[in-house]
């Protein structure tokens, strides 16, 4: 008896082989997928469960479905087919460790559209081998596309050693499981999400550009979102995601609050933000390992925002590669603005790397926590630069910060408190008398925190061929309070271009302060301001430097 059902098994087993045929399509003209004459060998695929279909005529047309249909895999190649599914389901459940439920483009040029209709498959690959080329669109209202086909959680290869290009379009959904994107260095991706509603779905990690090079435009009300991204993960790869619409309509979120969004992990990532949203749950990291660049383009009308900590040029650990966001206000007449709001959870904090910068041209930064609370941005040997205001705490150590723009507002405006260490840097350019609009100058002045702690190196520029004059006066740090002075301008600052006296009022707003220009370098403590042409004292000045006359005694540039 035990044989006999054995037997039985095998003859079933063998039964359900044969039945699972490869059908090929016939009619380039298109026609209905459950028409038999449609196909070779004549029959219609899935009938009686499974079968492998392939479209490889070298022509485009469309297949329209008047049926639900249930398929091994489905094979694209050297065809350009569009799928009008009736409103039907469109299954694809081939699994095996090794192969795709569906190939687009496995060795040659291919295409496959998708309307009115939803596609349930397992992995899905475009562009697999050299040399081919893959197009997936998902178009219409009642058009999806879903890899979480069970348990199994699977996902979409892009690129594996060709090009590739995916189209979320009018509405359309697609959603899978993880996925990567130009994995071979010779392969093209491109992928676009565009219109309302339009909706781009990862459950897990994607890997954009592991090798080759990624372009994703994110457009008009589309919405990506994703639980885990890193972006240009080898050496010489590059990924760039654009994200352009109004009023915050189109939106990247990154999810996963525990993972890391890496913008540049070996090779090059760019991301530029238009009139649109950025939501990042976890941390982020621009120019994550040595090599590597990262841009972040933050413009008018766009608001990016992180819960956790933020690190440019390397991680939260260690200095990396080349990292940059910028800040840029395209119409500052405009009221609509743009806004960065890093770590807005308590603890964590912004850290600028030597290779890092953060540039500012007008918007604002805002990294608090609670309503009169907040983090800190930290520049381990980093640059802060540009004009706007800032809600945080900045700390200074060994880094650069520079209040400069290249119009009439040359104010860095911080909203807490400023400190900086025996190895920073303020720059300060000077092109004319008028503050804001002509010399350059960082404030400090809300009134429950406005501190400045000063250390290290004083970096004065003149600018744009001006000469102040000798009672000009520069209000360089306005302060609620500073302590500490610049280590290299106690009470004179001495720069390539002469001298300045240096005063550090702390009964004033206007805290820091240069004056008595002077061009003569030869005795610091008597500015050649108080010498006319011919090395003789200015009477007019003499009763007030009198002492300071004195104390050095006679120029040694004078007779």
């Amino acid at each position: 008896m035990k044989r006999r059902i054995i037997a039985i098994l095998v003859l079933l087993a063998s039964n359900c082989f044969v039945f699972a045929e490869d059908y090929t399509w016939n009619n380039s003209a298109g026609g209905t997928f459950g028409d038999a004459n449609n196909w070779t060998p004549q029959g219609v695929p899935g009938l009686d469960g499974g079968d492998i279909v392939r479209f490889t005529l070298p022509a485009a047309y469309t297949v329209t479905f008047d049926n639900y249909f249930s398929n091994d895999a489905l094979y694209v190649d050297g065809s350009n087919v569009t799928m009008d599914l009736g409103g039907y389901n469109y299954s694809l459940d081939y699994l095996s460790e090794y192969d795709r439920s569906v190939n687009i483009g496995q060795y040659d040029r291919a295409g496959l559209t998708i309307n009115n209709g939803n596609v349930y498959s397992r992995e899905v690959s475009i562009g697999q081998y050299s040399d081919s080329a893959g197009s997936l669109t998902l178009s219409g209202t009642n058009v999806s596309w879903t890899t979480m086909y069970d348990e199994n959680w699977h996902g979409i290869w892009l690129g594996e050693d060709g090009d590739a290009n995916l189209a979320i379009l009018d509405n359309a959904k697609f959603y899978h499981g993880h996925g990567l994107s130009a994995f071979g260095s010779e392969s093209n991706v491109q992928i676009d999400v565009n219109g309302i509603n339009s909706y781009w779905y990862v459950d897990g990690q994607f890997d954009m550009s592991v090798s080759g090079g990624t372009t994703v435009n994110i457009t008009n009300g589309g919405f990506m979102e994703i639980g885990k991204l890193t972006m240009a993960l080898y050496p010489n790869s590059s990924a760039e995601i654009n994200i352009t619409g109004q009023s915050h309509q189109t939106e990247l979120q990154v999810r996963n609050s525990w993972e890391n969004f890496s913008l540049g992990q070996s090779g090059k990532a760019e991301i530029s933000v238009y009139s649109s949203k950025i939501l990042n749950y976890g941390t982020m990291t621009i120019a994550e390992n040595t090599g590597s660049t990262g841009l972040l383009d933050i413009h008018e009308g766009s608001w990016v925002d992180c819960a956790n900590s933020v690190a440019v040029g390397g991680t939260l650990e260690k200095a990396g590669g080349t990292g940059q966001i910028n800040i840029i206000d395209d119409n500052p007449e405009d009221s609509t603005g743009v806004n960065f709001t890093p770590t807005w959870l308590q603890g964590q904090y912004v850290k600028v790397w030597p290779n890092g910068t953060i540039a500012m041209d007008a918007g604002v930064i805002e990294a608090e926590y609670n309503e009169g609370v907040a983090n800190s941005i930290i520049l381990q040997g980093g640059t802060l630069k540009g004009n706007g205001v800032i809600w945080a705490h900045v700390e200074n150590n060994g880094g650069v910060v520079e209040p400069l723009d290249n119009g009439t507002n040359k104010v860095l405006e911080l909203e807490y408190n400023y400190s900086q260490d025996a190895m920073a840097t303020l720059k300060i350019a000077i092109g004319g008398i008028e503050p804001v609009s002509q010399y350059s100058h960082l404030r400090v002045t809300h009134p429950a925190y406005g501190q400045v702690s000063l250390d290290g190196i004083l970096d004065v520029e003149l600018v744009d061929g001006y000469v102040p004059n000798y009672y000009d006066v520069f209000y360089i740090i306005a302060a609620q309070h500073v302590t500490g002075t610049f280590s290299n301008a106690v009470s004179k600052y001495v720069f390539k271009d002469g001298s300045f006296d240096i005063f550090y009022d702390n009964n004033s707003i206007n805290s820091v302060i240069l004056t008595h220009y002077s061009t003569e370098l030869s005795c610091p403590k008597f500015p050649r301001a108080d010498f006319n042409k011919d090395c003789k004292v200015n009477m007019i000045d003499f009763a007030v430097f009198a002492e300071e006359w004195l104390t050095c005694n006679l120029s040694p540039n004078c007779n």
